[in-house]
């Protein structure tokens, strides 16, 4: 809720919803959007990269995103 998105600068990412390469909290929050849709998601560390830094650099983060739709297909 604390996170501001306004002067942060956006590009597109490209990848396909069944790709394992996704962190859950990520599938999980985009699941069922539709082009043009926007959300701000927030995904807690267990649904993220987990709870312990030594694994991985975001370990232990609560993660924000702002997610637009482009296209489905």
């Amino acid at each position: 809720k604390d996170t501001s998105f306004a002067n942060l600068q956006t590009s597109p990412l490209e990848f396909k919803y069944d790709n394992e390469g996704l962190i859950p909290g990520f599938t999980k929050r985009i699941e069922g959007m539709k082009k043009g849709e926007e959300r701000i998601i927030t995904i807690p560390p267990e649904e993220a990269y987990g709870t312990d830094p030594s694994i991985h650099p975001l370990g232990n983060k609560t993660l924000h995103f702002k997610v637009r739709v482009e296209s489905v297909e």
